[in-house]
């Protein structure tokens, strides 16, 4: 019969079993392993996050720098045609039977071209005579491509169409409005105007600068997020972004240099949150294109509906609306940045003067709102 009566360890199996004893992890100590392990990983995606982020804002960076390097070669292209261009023999259209002074003439016909030359959306494109994208040599460019992309694409699909059809059975076109002026600012420095050359190919732009986000076969410069860059060809209203006076101050009795008050105070936050904010207020309150203001007061003297001050901003159907009156212009080409808000109303919703870049926020709120992040080409600016 064995013996059952329990032998007494000896030392070294009492310090083995010591060691067993003590080679497991606590509840406690788990849980703290845990716990670091979440805050590590926590803080390497905030780390990760925003060098994705810096490494974007720097590739955008170089996008608008490279656009702001062509629109500056394609003005000054602009300003040497004028220069070259002689006395029109015609009165210019949006004149009509008017009779102006030569220079305010030249300057009016110069603002009409100016649009022509650097649209921002297809409507900017329509001519004189009415016709649709007739304007100059772009938009027979663009009506060209539409054509084109429309042949391809009905010679494998019948009932593909570029635009929404307005008729029975009411289809749905592929083009999306919102990236117009994107799309004719990749057509403009890559195939030129009637004023300028073209100055930039495909090849100049990665393939993370170009796609067609809305599938019209029109290609678009987009930022490094893959969002359409937008493009306002006279932003005013991030200086003026009140200006709308009633138009019940616009009557026959109202002397003209009585309506210079009408018009709002600068207000610089929008700009130094988009631009370099170099330029002083003096200069933000003046057209360098008109610095006699030639326009502004051929305006106060109109009364015609379509000439007076409260109708140069509305930017419709007629080819004779431009800008904000005495304020400054620069074209500028906008990201959305990180939080892909634009804060400002697009270059084709004209109701909200989005084709004159009005911000959406206020301006107590700007600085912490959708335009703190966005990033333009005049912000780049040296």
């Amino acid at each position: 019969m064995f013996n059952s009566i329990r032998q007494p360890e000896n030392h070294m199996q009492v310090e083995l079993r010591e060691k067993l004893s003590r080679s497991g992890f606590t509840m406690i100590e788990l849980l703290v392993a845990i716990g670091l392990i979440v805050i590590l990983s926590g803080i390497l995606l905030v780390t990760l996050g925003r060098t994705l982020t810096s490494s974007k804002e720097k590739a955008t960076r170089v996008t608008l720098q490279k656009i702001n390097e062509i629109l500056k070669q394609q003005q000054v292209e602009f300003n040497t045609a004028m220069q070259r261009t002689p006395s029109r023999a015609t009165q210019d259209p949006c004149l009509g039977s008017i009779d102006v002074d030569a220079n305010l003439a030249a300057l009016l016909e110069r603002k009409r071209l100016f649009r022509q030359a650097f649209p921002q959306r297809f409507a900017d494109l329509v001519g004189p005579g009415g016709a649709f994208l007739g304007g100059g040599n772009l938009g027979t460019i663009v009506a060209t491509e539409i054509a084109k992309i429309t042949a391809e694409k009905q010679a494998v699909d019948p009932t593909w169409i570029f635009f929404d059809d307005p008729g029975p059975p009411f289809r749905a076109g592929q083009h999306k409005v919102e990236t117009e002026s994107s799309e004719l600012l990749y057509l403009l420095i890559s195939k030129g105007s009637a004023f300028t050359t073209a100055s930039a190919d495909a090849a100049e732009f990665k393939p993370t600068e170009l796609k067609d986000t809305d599938g019209d076969g029109l290609m678009e410069l987009v930022d490094a997020w893959g969002e359409p860059l937008q493009f306002y060809r006279w932003p005013t209203r991030l200086l003026r972004p009140n200006f709308a006076p009633g138009a019940a101050a616009f009557d026959a009795e109202t002397p003209a240099d009585s309506l210079r008050p009408l018009i709002p105070t600068v207000q610089s936050v929008y700009w130094t949150l988009l631009a370099n904010g170099n330029l002083d207020r003096a200069t933000l309150a003046r057209d360098q294109d008109d610095p006699t203001a030639l326009i502004y007061r051929f305006l106060q003297n109109q009364q015609s509906a379509r000439t007076k001050i409260l109708g140069v901003e509305s930017n419709g159907s007629d080819f004779c609306t431009f800008h904000t009156p005495e304020t400054y212009t620069a074209m500028m080409v906008v990201s959305s940045g990180p939080d892909l808000e634009l804060g400002l109303y697009e270059p084709t919703d004209v109701t909200n003067f989005g084709h004159l870049a009005q911000p959406i926020d206020k301006p107590s709120v700007a600085a912490e709102g959708a335009l703190n992040d966005n990033l333009t080409n005049l912000k780049s600016e040296e």
